[in-house]
Order: structure tokens, then sequence, then C-alpha cells
């Protein structure tokens, strides 16, 4: 399953940037808001607009921040960052002088969980370079139709929101959330998904849901077909009988294997 674009402001607005450097700002960005679908999200990359001037070198990174503020108003980063991407050094991102859409990856503990309708704060840092060499990052001049809005800081630690809005898309991978603490990720294979979502709104109680649906990633299924080995292997991990599981799995097999 590829990831899920989570919020954007396109780079076809831009008109403007922030400049960063180390004699300058260090780091720049906007705040956005997660999907509001009752899913939680785990971080898995994010872009801005990009501009190299003057062959800089060093490490650039994203990092995902705590919101604070009134959201599309006076938005800033708050504590440290909740989440920081691999690094990119910069002789091997873009061309000089020439924008570009560049990604960068968050992997092992920055795939951290953003929540369902939940404002974050996504920064652009660089602290390298220094008078004709630096970096950009589009923005639109003046507050356009991106709900957040932009902010930048030369420490790092104290920020200014701006009246100008980033360009930048954040992604991440979805999970389904069953009940209190109870999620269940989902399923990079298509026949899966479509199972998950028939099973959440199926007469199946939601506790057989959740040790179904846990039992099938502990099998590993990438096409799923309830066969007698099956069926007898989600009984003895879920509990759950093996005629019950025909009869509720009927129609959820026919659905999946559309």
């Amino acid at each position: 399953m590829s990831d899920t674009l989570l919020d954007s402001y396109s780079e076809a607005n831009q008109d403007d940037s922030f400049i960063l450097a180390s004699d300058t700002n260090r780091g720049a960005g906007q705040s956005f808001t997660t999907p509001n679908d009752g899913k939680t999200y785990k971080l898995t990359s994010a872009k801005v607009y990009f501009l190299k001037h003057g062959s800089p070198s060093g490490n650039a990174y994203i990092k995902i921040y705590a919101h604070s503020g009134t959201f599309g108003t006076n938005s800033v980063p708050t504590g440290s960052p909740l989440a920081t991407s691999d690094a990119r050094n910069l002789n091997t991102v873009g061309t000089d002088d020439e924008y570009s859409l560049e990604e960068w990856v968050f992997s092992g503990a920055n795939q951290i969980s953003l929540s369902p309708n939940t404002h974050y704060c996504v920064v652009f840092t660089y602290a390298y370079g220094g008078g004709v060499t630096f970096t950009r990052i589009g923005k639109k001049l003046t507050a356009g139709t991106a709900a957040g809005n932009g902010f930048y800081s030369t420490d790092l630690s104290a920020w200014s929101s701006a009246s100008s809005d980033v360009c930048f898309y954040v992604y991440g991978l979805g999970t389904v959330i069953f009940s209190g603490n109870d999620t269940m990720s989902i399923s990079d294979n298509a026949s899966a998904f479509k199972l998950i979502t028939f099973l959440v709104s199926s007469v199946i109680s939601l506790s057989d849901s959740i040790h179904i649906l846990r039992t099938l990633i502990t099998l590993s299924q990438d096409t799923i077909t309830l066969t007698e080995s099956i069926a007898s292997s989600i009984k003895h991990f879920a509990g759950v009988s093996v005629k019950r599981l025909k009869s509720g799995f009927k129609k959820v097999l026919t659905f999946v294997q559309k």
C-alpha cells in the first residue's frame, strides 16, 4: 500500500522563499493538520520545494514538532522535535539555482505515530553555509489557501510566525483504530485492506475482528483464502469457531476476491 498524503501546500503557489544558512534562519516550515478520518498514521516522509546556491554542503533535515499557538494565524513549533528525518548531504541534493521538490525519509524510531485531526509543524533545518552559500525553501509571500501558516527561527529554539505559507508535503502509512489502545496496521496487501474495511462495518463483533485480523497478520497471508488449515489456525489463535468463521467470512471472501 502506498503512502498517504496527510497534508500539503503545492509548490505551484511559490513566489518567494525562506533563506537558510548558518548566519540566517536555521529552520523554517509550516503548520499542518492530519486527516480527520479516525486513523493514526506512521510518519514516513516529507518534502519541501528546495533550492541551493553556492554549492552548499553539510546535512539538512526535516523535523516534525508539536504545535503551539492559533492554527493558521500564529502557529509555531514547541518543545524538542518529535521526529527527525534521515540526513541528506546537500552535495547530493538538487542542482544549484534550480528549484526541485525534494524528499526526506523518516526511519526507525522517527516513524512516529501521528494522531488524527491533530496540528503539527513540519520544519526544514540547515545550519551550514553562510554568506553567498545558502539554501531556500519555497513559500507564498502572502498567506495563501493553506490552512496553517509559516514560521522561521534563527536558532531552532525561538520561533516567529509568518504571514506566508511554505510549500510542503507530509506522508504516512495508516493504521485502523478499533477501540482504546487497540490499533492495527493496514496491510500492504490490497485484499487485506479490503478485508479490514469490511470487517469493521460487518456484523462480526469488534473483539472477534481484532483477533481475526491479528491472526491473519501472524499467518502472513498475502492472499486471504479461508482454507481448512487457516480456519483451524484462526480457531487456535483467536478462539473463534471454524463454523462461525466460515459463516462470517462467506461474504467477506466474496468481497475480497472482487
